[in-house]
């Protein structure tokens, strides 16, 4: 047993699968050591899927399936894998009675709270990462990624993480706003730096988040857990337009090792969506979809403007101006004036940041 166990590199996965696997010994009434000497294929398979049977009881389907996939686990780094059991294993169930996390929500909760307050949820939301791996965060690393983008004016900096709990590649990618609040954050606090970017227990973190959640007045549909931000980015860049690999990449999702060799060019399309994609989507500074409102409002402005032309024009083949009163002919030319006008006011300077660039910054 403690051969398995430690193959596990984190304390606290260490804990959970010993209590889980103590549940299985248990029911069983046998040791480790009888359990392998014991292992039969055939008289395994059903060992586990009578246990399954005796769970289904007292749990539910989830706790049920995390349960049995602890004793499959153990099987598996001590004896072979149980073969024959993937489709009789209880199959996991969406969660009932969440809280649905949007955009809005988030920004609300970013505003009420501190500079550390800021730079989790900020950073949370950038991320989507499961709550082990964004306690794992070095904040020695996370600061170096902060300081490069800063040195080399850019607005989003990614990089290579290896998700512990599957072995997953994850593709992090910091926006705008992390930057922003990340920097902050550990200039707040360089004079009592930590070995983790944020101190704080997986327990801990869903008691934060729910705190924030009624500081800001959010109102909820259900329960609330830091899992719900994970959820509510992969539907985000869903929204956006990102492709299934490009978002189980970013949330450290399993890639089939047959599509695992185009991940060069996922991270590249995945991070070029993200751009585009964050000024609508991802945001949680409130500025940002104040500038893009503006910005669609002078385009349609503009649109307006060069139909009225077309209009003109159309009246001029057809004939229908000859005769045009003197009032109707000076509008149409300060119409067209304005046009002018305004297409040139849009034009940005050399050297002056657009519209669009702007919603990329905090106001």
């Amino acid at each position: 047993m403690n051969n398995w166990l430690n193959e596990y590199s984190k304390e606290r996965s260490r804990i959970t699968y010993r209590n889980n696997f103590n549940n299985f010994l248990e029911w069983t009434g046998k040791t480790p050591k009888q359990l392998v000497e014991e292992f039969d294929q055939q008289k395994t398979r059903n060992l586990i899927l009578t246990y399954q049977n005796h769970l289904m009881t007292k749990y539910k389907p989830n706790t049920a399936r995390a349960l049995i996939n602890t004793v499959r686990a153990f099987y598996t780094s001590q004896c072979e894998p149980v073969r024959k059991l993937k489709r009789r294993i209880v199959k996991a169930r969406a969660a009932k009675g969440e809280h649905v996390f949007s955009v809005d929500d988030l920004r609300l909760i970013r505003e009420v709270g501190d500079f550390r307050d800021k730079a989790m949820i900020s950073t949370a939301a950038s991320l989507g990462w499961e709550a082990s791996a964004f306690l794992d965060l070095d904040r020695d690393f996370i600061e170096k990624q902060v300081n490069r983008a800063k040195s080399q004016n850019q607005d989003f900096i990614a990089f290579d993480w290896l998700r512990q709990k599957t072995q997953s590649e994850q593709f992090g990618i910091l926006t705008p706003t992390a930057l922003h609040d990340l920097e902050n954050y550990l200039n707040t606090t360089k004079d009592n730096p930590t070995q983790k970017l944020f101190e704080i227990t997986s327990q801990g973190l869903n008691k934060w988040l729910k705190a924030k959640v009624e500081k800001a007045n959010v109102v909820t549909t259900g329960d609330v857990r830091f899992h719900l931000i994970r959820k509510w980015l992969m539907s985000s860049l869903s929204n956006a337009g990102l492709n299934a690999f490009e978002i189980k990449l970013i949330l450290g999702k399993s890639i089939p090792i047959t599509d695992a060799t185009y991940l060069q060019t996922l991270k590249k399309s995945a991070l070029e969506k993200v751009k585009k994609a964050y000024p609508k989507f991802l945001s949680l500074v409130h500025y940002h979809n104040a500038a893009i409102k503006s910005n669609e409002t002078l385009k349609l402005a503009i649109e307006y403007m060069k139909l009225q032309e077309k209009l003109r024009e159309h009246l001029k083949e057809q004939g229908l101006l000859k005769h045009m009163p003197p009032q109707l002919d000076k509008q149409f030319n300060q119409t067209m004036n304005l046009l002018m006008e305004i297409e040139e006011k849009a034009k940005p300077k050399k050297g002056e940041k657009t519209v669009e660039s702007e919603a990329q910054e905090e106001s």
